[in-house]
């Protein structure tokens, strides 16, 4: 629910939830999990992020136990969601190095998945124009390379 909701509205929604997860030594801890959508510059096409962030300091796990089992669970994530926007403002992910960042390694994941699935070195998405069309039915500008060139 929250995932469709993102991608119909993302630049106005970030997936948020408190999770329990498992440390490498094996020690429990709570994870801020923020899911932000991102925008390609080349492709154009929607991705999205996961942050995580271990706020056991601030969320116990007894507290997040807790709250699911009595049903307040909705209620902590929202009195957490100041703190896991302020730390989302301080990446200055729709926008700053952070994003381009992520735009370089989707780019790279895309790549290795073309060439895994394919077997072949796909073309490089810096070397694509931006004009496709959207989810929302709208185009990019620019003029399509996937035509094959001889």
């Amino acid at each position: 629910k929250e995932c469709k909701a993102m991608m119909a509205h993302p630049t106005e929604i970030t997936g948020f939830a408190l999770v329990p997860n498992r440390a490498k030594s094996g020690k429990l801890k709570v994870v801020e999990l923020a899911m932000v959508v991102c925008r390609h510059p080349n492709a154009g096409w929607l991705y999205t992020v996961g942050l995580q962030t271990d706020v056991s300091h601030e969320v116990p796990l007894q507290k997040l136990f807790a709250s699911a089992a009595d049903g307040t669970y909705a209620e902590l994530v929202k009195a957490q969601e100041p703190a896991m926007k302020a730390r989302l403002r301080l990446l200055d992910i729709q926008g700053g190095v952070a994003s381009r960042y992520l735009d370089v390694k989707a780019t790279e994941m895309w790549e290795t998945l073309m060439q895994d699935a394919l077997g072949v070195e796909a073309k490089a998405l810096s070397d694509v124009s931006s004009k496709f069309s959207t989810t929302d039915g709208t185009s990019t500008d620019g003029s399509s390379s996937w035509e094959d060139s001889d």
